[in-house]
């Protein structure tokens, strides 16, 4: 699972801020269905997310809701391939046939192709081989929290995300 972070608009539009100045290396992710629901409205608010300096991102793609097609209306940059698809891919030809599509069709559009729910070896390989740049998976390593010890007594250590 990932960590899912939810801003209101106006925390991401900040009028005193110029256009970048602060969200540079922030991606904000829609989920496919819901960008689907209310394409329009949703089209305002990819602008004031882009405008904001931050990367906007269609997560769980290729369920159907969305086509490229959408995907330039709302000037995605990134895609993240939903983990079914990446399941299918590792038991069936007609799975993997799919997945290869779309990383190559979303490559040709110049998207930054990513993949859930990488949890094996020769997959990981195939998605990169493929032209997908990121895998979110047990691939990777799993997520824990750590807490430091204290070096000093009654002083709080900051927590840290670390992969395994």
């Amino acid at each position: 699972t990932g960590i899912e972070l939810i801003l209101p608009l106006p925390v991401v539009v900040d009028p005193r801020r110029g256009p970048g100045d602060s969200f540079e290396r922030l991606t904000i992710e829609l989920d496919e269905a819901l960008a689907k629901a209310d394409l329009d409205n949703n089209g305002r608010y990819c602008r004031a997310i882009r405008a904001s300096g931050a990367r906007l991102g269609i997560g769980g793609f290729g369920g159907g809701h969305l086509s490229f097609a959408d995907l330039q209306v709302l000037e995605v940059r990134q895609v993240t391939l939903n983990g079914v698809l990446v399941e299918m891919a590792d038991q069936v030809a007609q799975g993997r046939f799919t997945l290869r599509s779309l990383i190559e069709a979303g490559a040709r559009l110049g998207l930054d192709m990513a993949a859930e729910w990488v949890d094996d070896e020769v997959i990981a390989r195939q998605l990169l081989n493929w032209g997908c740049g990121r895998l979110l998976g047990t691939v990777a390593g799993t997520l824990r929290l750590e807490l430091p010890r204290l070096r000093e007594a009654g002083r709080q250590a900051p927590m840290a995300l670390t992969g395994t």
